[in-house]
């Protein structure tokens, strides 16, 4: 089942989906593909944003059967509305013994830029209707090394990566991860941040909070690395100009996660997110 939420921050003049951690594996759920596209074709988005860990893993694009089954269903979307994508962490690891390895998924993903309507951005942007979308693709090291997410990795990350940002246009920047978006440091260093008028991300599976509770703050239970009651999980978060909206996710747990933990996804319903802009 999927739960939706809607957030009105602007003229409501263009209708975004932000969907996020789909995690597609070999067990996949494919019926799941099937509701996603019911519930898109429901709400007639102007844009389909997908802000990353579309696999669980890297090595499932190895699989050519996996990799056309996935491109299928990214062109299925494709018909709905234009479809915008970046990579998450799981996009280039490998889980091997439960270590994270890094391993290039950049070929499958660079050809779905031969689909009609579907625009992979690897630290790039595209301009339909005066809105630019920016997508960045943040390095294996800045999830995996041993400070996990440092926000100083991150202000070099986007101030390298992204060129040319026109502050007349409206701006949207497409990151898997929100967890330096609205740090302290981040916005009085970095030189890009705050030319953003909305940042898209997902990457913590909502907290791993459950629908009872989902309105009470945006503080999670469980995010990323193990974590405990991480900031900004969940839900709409707005300082000084910029909004940034993270998705609950498709997949909660990630079937790379130990079997215990991956077992109770039947518990949580897919979250995908409706904003007019």
């Amino acid at each position: 089942m999927i739960k939706n939420k809607y957030y009105s921050i602007g003229n409501n003049k263009k209708r975004i989906a932000l969907l996020a951690d789909i995690h597609y594996s070999k067990n996949y759920n494919n019926t799941l593909f099937d509701e996603i596209i019911s519930n898109l074709k429901s709400n007639n988005p102007d844009y389909i944003c997908i802000s990353g860990d579309v696999v669980d893993s890297a090595d499932v694009l190895l699989d050519e059967s996996l990799g056309k089954n996935l491109k299928k269903f990214i062109i299925s979307l494709s018909l709905i509305a234009p479809v915008i994508i970046v990579k998450g962490n799981h996009d280039e690891t490998f889980f091997d013994n439960k270590k994270e390895v890094y391993l290039s998924s950049d070929v499958w993903f660079s050809n779905l830029n031969n689909l009609k309507n579907v625009y992979y951005l690897d630290n790039k942007n595209l301009i339909k209707d005066n809105i630019s979308f920016f997508g960045i693709n943040l390095d294996f090291d800045f999830y995996y090394n041993k400070n996990h997410e440092d926000f100083n990795f991150f202000i070099k990350e986007i101030d390298s990566k992204l060129k040319e940002i026109d502050t007349q246009k409206y701006n949207i920047l497409l990151c898997h991860t929100p967890s330096s978006i609205l740090n302290k440091e981040v916005l009085k260093k970095s030189k890009n941040i705050n030319k953003f008028d909305l940042v898209l991300s997902g990457h913590m599976h909502n907290g791993l909070v459950f629908d009872l509770f989902d309105k009470i703050g945006n503080r999670g239970i469980v995010g990323p690395y193990y974590k405990f009651l991480p900031k900004f999980s969940r839900g709409h978060i707005s300082l000084k100009k910029i909004n940034l909206i993270i998705t609950g996710g498709i997949i909660k747990f990630a079937y790379s996660s130990p079997k215990i933990f991956n077992k109770f996804n039947f518990l949580f319903k897919s979250s995908i997110d409706y904003i007019d802009i």
